[in-house]
């Protein structure tokens, strides 16, 4: 806000003026804080920063936001470049906020679908802030089923990294295999995780190393039935009133629904199918390493990051 009314903001990326933009996303969580909720503000860098970028939010006079300059988003990247020492690499699911450029990195993404099916899937969102359909990456590989290294054709990399996104893949296991499979001995796969009490999963229960198991035994290629309902019915956003009865049974009777019609007709649903915790990921890796499922070991597994919602994973192929 400047002056009771939503601001008008610079953007600075190393004490360079890259943009100027108006405060008017609206934000209802903002309301809560005596601040307008048109005053939100999102704005999607032009390419992604590197670890050495100070970007910064100033009024027009030049005085800095709270909270500007930030680096928090250093320290995220640079945990999720752990042990990445150049080479060809893949990063899994960029969508519109690649962590990678192709500038600064010998990297290729990999997506569910086309650059095309994604935007025509995220202009029917109409909340830039959630993903701007204007900015997602070229694919460079789509993979939705089946072998990864057919879709490479057989090609090798020294590391891949995905950010937000094994939580959405039904069968995390087979998943895991599949990119081991493409990466070179001593190879590395850097995963960022949501944490369970900093997103809409915060009411969920956790993913157990039976589910995981019993998902890789079926060998799921899109989420099933109990990954869909259990999403639907538990997601919720942080600080929203618990439902009351009424509430929840239409929801059970929503999510019943969408979950069978997607189990019969095959469809692809985007959800969330598993939570971890750290804790609760190491105990699933257990059944992992003692099962030899996946050719991969826990190099470093970092504190998480309050700011981003996420810890960060780091697995070499042995």
């Amino acid at each position: 806000m400047e002056d009771g009314e939503p601001a008008i903001l610079d953007i600075y990326v190393n004490n360079e003026r890259i943009a100027q933009i108006a405060c008017n996303c609206f934000r209802p969580e903002l309301a809560p804080f005596n601040i307008s909720p048109s005053a939100g503000f999102f704005f999607h860098f032009p390419s992604p920063l590197s670890a050495t970028d100070v970007a910064s939010v100033r009024f027009r006079n030049g005085e800095h936001i709270e909270n500007s300059p930030s680096r928090q988003h250093v320290r995220h990247l640079e945990q999720m470049l752990h042990g990445v020492a150049g080479g060809p690499g893949l990063e899994f699911g960029a969508l519109d906020r690649p962590m990678l450029s192709r500038e600064r990195f010998d990297v290729s993404f990999v997506d569910h679908a086309s650059s095309e099916q994604l935007r025509v899937k995220y202009q029917r969102v109409h909340d830039a802030s959630l993903v701007n359909p204007l900015h997602i990456v070229h694919v460079d590989y789509v993979w939705s089923e089946g072998s990864l290294d057919a879709v490479v054709g057989g090609k090798r990399f020294s590391f891949a990294i995905a950010s937000g996104v094994i939580e959405h893949i039904g069968d995390p296991i087979g998943w895991l295999a599949q990119i081991a499979s493409v990466l070179e001995p001593g190879g590395r796969l850097n995963l960022a995780i949501p944490q369970p009490p900093m997103t809409f999963d915060h009411r969920r229960r956790l993913t157990t190393p039976a589910e995981m198991l019993d998902d890789h035994v079926r060998g799921l290629q899109r989420p099933n039935y109990r990954q869909i309902f259990d999403h639907l019915t538990g997601a919720a956003p942080l600080g929203a009133p618990v439902a009351d009865r009424e509430t929840r049974f239409d929801n059970i009777r929503r999510a019943h629904g969408i979950a069978q019609a997607a189990e019969r007709d095959g469809l692809y649903l985007d959800v969330h199918c598993h939570v971890w915790t750290p804790d609760s990921w190491l105990e699933c890796w257990d059944a992992i390493e003692a099962l030899n499922l996946a050719p991969l070991r826990i190099d470093h597994m970092f504190e998480p990051l309050p700011e981003t919602a996420m810890f960060v994973v780091s697995l070499v192929r042995t």
